[in-house]
């Protein structure tokens, strides 16, 4: 049903709350697992079935998941509050299996450029996908610089600074912060000082530092348990504007230049983005002036309120 509803997410109820490496009934050092990767689950359940099997996922269903990349949930059904709490995007106790390991060390040179991200356009072997990468962000900044004329700016996931480049370019004091090293590695040396290493969950800058916060693509690759955690920080070192640009189910066109990007970890409908925008009370959503259609892009345009005194 996952594969033909194209779910990303499955939570699997069963009568354990968390999957262990071996049977915590047969064995006492066995260790609990958060986190883990199909084909490391494989290595767990083998790869034939036989009746009493003692695990939350047969073979064939976890053969099968490996194939179309989905992400699954493990936990106890008999916990009504957990289960709450994964539906809302909190914290919670289970296991999470994924197509891969999605940890800083998944976002390496290969990921950024194009090989393993799901661009179609390759960054760095193509000459036209420089092109058009470098053109798109020199279009960003310009819009930025034209419609909000910050004065500092942050961009959260910034990658190799591309965009932080062409956004000091229009004379605005843009700095920029990613959680991979590669990233910062392949940076130009121009751009290299006005960038870090930083976790959107915290961010290395004081409270208020910052006019204008943006994040391009990064918010549906964070674990849903994080995202509200990661937007209040958004929210936190910002004075005046916050901008996020995410991917949603309603932008098709990723479809035809994108191949799967198995690090879209909480690719969701754009309701769910305004739901819980709207949740933050720090802040009031605007409207977008020459906003691209849905198909294309999805963008939300946060308004710090004034602090009280």
């Amino acid at each position: 049903m996952a594969r033909d509803y194209k779910a990303n997410v499955i939570i699997n109820l069963s009568n354990i709350d968390v999957v262990y490496d071996k049977d915590p009934k047969k064995f006492k050092d066995a260790r609990p697992i958060e986190r883990i990767t199909w084909a490391d689950m494989e290595k767990l359940t083998g790869n034939k079935w036989s009746p009493g099997l003692n695990i939350p996922f047969d073979p064939i269903a976890t053969q099968l998941a490996k194939q179309i990349g989905i992400t699954a949930i493990i936990t106890s059904g008999h916990d009504i509050k957990n289960l709450q709490d994964i539906i809302e995007g909190e914290p919670f106790k289970g296991t999470v299996v994924m197509p891969f390991r999605i940890d800083s060390s998944f976002y390496d040179r290969d990921y950024y450029s194009g090989r393993k991200g799901g661009n179609r356009i390759n960054r760095v072997d193509s000459i036209f996908g420089k092109l058009i990468h470098n053109t798109m962000n020199f279009f960003r900044a310009a819009m930025i610089k034209i419609r909000y004329n910050p004065k500092k700016c942050l961009d959260i996931g910034c990658g190799n600074g591309i965009y932080v480049k062409w956004l000091r370019f229009f004379g605005i004091d843009a700095y920029g912060i990613d959680f991979s090293p590669f990233a910062l590695e392949m940076a130009e040396p121009s751009v290299k000082r006005y960038i870090k290493l930083g976790d959107i969950t915290n961010i290395p800058y004081p409270d208020n530092f910052f006019d204008h916060v943006i994040t391009i693509d990064l918010l549906q690759k964070l674990e849903r348990s994080k995202i509200k955690k990661a937007v209040k920080e958004t929210i936190r070192v910002a004075s005046k504007y916050i901008i996020h640009k995410i991917q949603t189910k309603e932008n098709a066109w990723f479809d035809i230049f994108h191949k799967p990007d198995y690090s879209n970890l909480s690719l969701f409908y754009k309701s769910y983005w305004e739901k819980l925008f709207a949740s933050m009370e720090e802040v009031t959503a605007k409207k977008i002036f020459f906003n691209a259609p849905v198909f294309f892009e999805t963008r939300f345009l946060l308004k710090k309120k004034a602090t009280k005194k």
